[in-house]
């Protein structure tokens, strides 16, 4: 009964994916061709993994493509079998269930298959019972959570597995990685591991506070460095966007900028706008989206484009949460998590960091001292758990207009390599008019007094 339940789960998984592309980075997070039971089934799960491993689109178009250029079509049953499948799905949003139930029966499966073997050896006189006990040991990891999708078992002593030479892989791949610094020491050195590839990052601040200026600072440190960026805006105008751009790489305020159109023929800061442009074209490996009907499939299937002509270290989204299945009115903390989830799987299928930038809550205006805290964030929950590093954002010029300190503080709010608190707070001085950020000499570390100017 067990199988046959899972059977019909199996169906009902291929066949959301069929529909729903978005469905497709969920499923392969947690199962793969093997998990499944009917070759038709695993015939169908190869095609999706083929296809994500070469970065392609996974629609049903693709798929179809694939299984008659492979001459397997007509093998798993034709055009009704890919229908059957679509037809078998009661729900969208019973996935995960299936996924469980499919999971379930593929454990169960390949216990027996271990504990089988194992008896066929204890039944060998000429077979050492302390190893086969160690296959039975070996085989119940391997089908466990924890011998599944990508986990790591160190085994003292292992010449393998063991705890040194697992150091040493370690130890060995970071001599030949190119780690995300921004080339800020300021920062940097509070930073141990940097903009980590495969993880996912935060950027948080109130409307206003300067966070999509950070944002592009940092990007222009990455660029510069030589980093491969792909920036994705929600939110903001190519317009408005590209102004920015131009102030902080020019150093002509923005608000003029925007009134290019006044300037008069022959005008030097235009020669400067057009140096700058010219300069992001020939030295940065930079692409830029502008969409704001962007849902997370557009964000996979643009990434796949990107990454296909150039290599990219890093992807930053602003805002995050206007991606149009994100900014959803309802549950929107589960679909939240549900998101960067998703996200975690793109920055390891695509080995990048992926940086977010966020709005924190209005429940900031309402405490008298207005530095955000991680419970600030909308939605904070799976942020902080989601999150290898969060970056809180606080200028005290934006609540009191007489102030003439341009501060932007940038807090270390959270990481899980290095120091981080309410205390951990590089300063930037921060110029409104043009944009740009720059460390101030020294920084917050235990103390908001130990700032040097």
């Amino acid at each position: 009964m067990a199988e046959l339940v899972a059977v019909q789960s199996e169906a009902s998984i291929l066949g959301s994916m069929l529909i729903e592309p978005e469905v497709v980075l969920t499923v392969t997070s947690k199962l793969s061709s093997s998990t499944f039971t009917i070759e038709a089934h695993i015939i169908v799960m190869q095609v999706f993994e083929a296809l994500i491993l070469e970065h392609h689109t996974t629609d049903f178009p693709s798929i179809l493509q694939v299984l008659e250029l492979t001459n397997q079509l007509q093998k798993i049953g034709g055009h009704e079998f890919l229908r059957s499948l679509i037809d078998s799905v009661d729900s969208l949003t019973a996935i995960d269930t299936h996924i469980e139930l499919v999971k379930d029966c593929s454990r169960r499966r390949a216990s027996i298959a271990g504990l089988q073997a194992a008896i066929v050896n204890l039944e060998s006189f000429e077979n050492d019972p302390g190893a086969v006990w160690s296959q039975v040991y070996q085989t119940g990891l391997e089908v466990s959570d924890f011998g599944q999708h990508g986990s790591t078992h160190i085994e003292t002593g292992h010449p393998e597995r063991g705890l040194y030479a697992t150091r040493i892989q370690i130890l060995k791949a970071r001599e030949t990685a190119k780690v995300l610094y921004t080339g800020w020491e300021e920062l940097d050195s509070l930073i141990p591991t940097g903009f980590a590839r495969k993880d996912l990052s935060i950027i948080a601040a109130r409307p206003g506070m300067g966070k999509s200026a950070f944002r592009f600072n940092l990007t222009r440190r990455f660029c510069d460095r030589g980093f491969g960026v792909a920036f994705i805006s929600t939110e903001q105008s190519k317009e408005a966007e590209t102004d920015r751009q131009d102030s902080i790489l020019t150093g002509i305020a923005v608000h003029e900028i925007a009134r290019s159109s006044t300037w008069a023929v022959g005008d030097p800061r235009l020669e400067l706008v057009k140096k700058a442009n010219r300069f992001i074209d020939e030295n940065w490996n930079y692409d830029i989206l502008f969409d704001r009907q962007l849902n997370m499939s557009g964000v996979r299937d643009w990434l796949t484009l990107v990454t296909r002509r150039r290599e990219k270290q890093i992807l930053l989204i602003d805002l995050f949460d206007r991606l149009t299945d994100v900014g959803v009115a309802e549950n929107k903390a589960s679909v939240v998590t549900r998101k960067l989830d998703e996200l975690s799987v793109l920055s390891q299928i695509f080995d990048i960091h992926i940086c977010l930038v966020v709005q924190i809550n209005r429940q900031v205006e309402r405490r008298a001292n207005r530095r955000p805290q991680l419970s600030d964030l909308k939605d904070s929950g799976g942020y902080e758990e989601r999150g290898r590093l969060v970056l809180l954002l606080y200028r005290d010029a934006y609540y009191n207009e007489d102030s003439t300190d341009n501060t932007l503080e940038v807090c270390i709010s959270k990481q899980n390599q290095g120091p981080a608190g309410p205390n951990v707070i590089v300063p930037f001085q921060f110029n409104p008019e043009t944009l740009e950020a720059i460390p101030r000499h020294g920084g917050f570390f235990g103390s908001r007094e130990t700032t040097t100017e």
